[in-house]
């Protein structure tokens, strides 16, 4: 009976061990993952998303097709952290000049222009990716991928309009006095409309097929990895 309890014991600490280094692993590959998107939104922020197309207001902004994919293929916690570093690398631009109409909001308050910049970018990198999950019944994946990469553009432009007219609600009146423009023409057409039309038709072009490129690959390692054991 004590070596039927001995072996048990054994088995069931052979067990536990064996799951633990998977969550371990787990927890690597994701972080692993967090950092990689990270990254590549840093980069993108700091290059591209600083070029304005000649003759028009629009920037290169890709940020936003890392920034949904990670969060499709890893979920939550990687989709926040890639906009979360979006927010950051912003916030930091603001502080340094690079974003003009940022640092305006920046000299007006702050705290506001933080908020604005960082939970806005931890917002982005968080909702599509739980919209992705929400959306489990849709078996096709380039057509589930494409409501968070709608979702994602409409939340950037809209949290940002949302915070601009309340957080500095006594400059878009004064800026509304100087152009002349009503409110929706200065929100939708000058600040927002050209940026949220490329930024929309990017996404969509772009996240659905390279997500499902993404998953197809992974599915068919994953299947591998089965056959091989």
């Amino acid at each position: 009976m004590s070596s039927q309890k001995e072996s048990t014991n054994i088995s069931d600490n052979g067990n536990r061990s064996a799951a633990s280094r998977l969550f371990n692993n787990k927890k690597i590959y994701r972080l692993t993952a967090a950092g990689i998107f990270a990254a590549i939104v840093v980069v993108l922020q700091c290059t591209l998303g600083l070029i304005v197309i000649p003759g028009t207001t629009v920037n290169l902004n890709f940020v936003l097709i890392p920034i949904v994919i990670a969060g499709i293929i890893y979920g939550p916690f990687v989709g926040s952290v890639a906009g979360l570093a979006f927010g950051v690398t912003v916030f930091i631009q603001c502080l340094t000049g690079t974003q003009a109409f940022g640092a305006l909001l920046l000299g007006i308050n702050w705290f506001y222009c933080f908020v604005l910049c960082v939970i806005r970018g931890l917002l982005i990198g968080l909702v599509p990716a739980y919209i992705w999950k929400w959306c489990s019944g849709i078996r096709n994946n380039y057509v589930r991928a494409l409501v968070p990469s709608i979702a994602a553009p409409v939340l950037n432009t809209g949290l940002f309009l949302l915070g601009y007219a309340v957080f500095f609600n006594a400059h878009m009146h004064s800026l509304m006095d100087e152009t002349g423009a009503g409110m929706f023409y200065l929100l939708f057409i000058m600040l927002a409309g050209f940026n949220f039309i490329f930024e929309l038709a990017t996404s969509v072009v772009l996240i659905p097929p390279t997500a499902a490129a993404l998953l197809k690959s992974l599915e068919k390692r994953q299947l591998e990895k089965r056959q091989n054991k």
